[in-house]
């Protein structure tokens, strides 16, 4: 993920920095599965549950940089771009879950297909329609 913040791309990079989380090829799938694993973990030990939550911040804070950036460019706009950098890193890791627990139903595809719908829906959105 942090490979992905050096793009000049930001519209790429919302993307790119929701779909890492994601089991959407082997290695990603693999990553997952070890994070998840792990992950575990952090709900009886305080220390490692502690560097989880700085995870979670930190790719939140990723996530909310390129929005900001995509906002100088007039997308997103009339939405707090703090509030949807959590809405969309909670889907993508429910989408990641999915993916990794259901992955004949979720497949790669739908789970690409569905983050790219939820991004659309506050991308080019009338800030007058709310």
């Amino acid at each position: 993920m942090r490979n992905l913040m050096t793009r000049r791309d930001s519209e790429f990079r919302v993307l790119a920095l929701l779909e890492a989380g994601m089991p959407l090829d082997d290695e990603r799938a693999a990553t997952c599965r070890i994070f998840y694993h792990f992950a575990a973990d952090g709900l009886s030990d305080p220390v490692f549950r502690s560097h989880l939550g700085e995870y979670y911040y930190w790719w939140r804070a990723a996530v909310t940089f390129a929005i900001i950036e995509d906002q100088r460019r007039g997308q997103f706009t009339g939405v707090d771009a703090h509030e949807l950098s959590e809405i969309l890193v909670g889907i993508a890791e429910g989408l990641g879950v999915q993916g990794i627990f259901d992955p004949d139903r979720m497949t790669p595809d739908i789970l690409r297909r569905r983050m790219s719908q939820a991004i659309g829906k506050w991308r080019d959105r009338d800030p007058g329609t709310d």
